[in-house]
């Protein structure tokens, strides 16, 4: 890979987790509520 890949694939992983958090917050969040 070069360099221009490298950061890509890092930005990708990067965003996805960020979404990933965000959506165990919000199901945390939902799940509380429903108790």
């Amino acid at each position: 890979m070069n360099e221009f890949e490298t950061s890509t694939f890092f930005t990708l992983r990067c965003t996805t987790n960020n979404v990933q958090q965000k959506l165990k917050d919000r199901a945390a969040k939902f799940h509380w509520l429903s108790l």
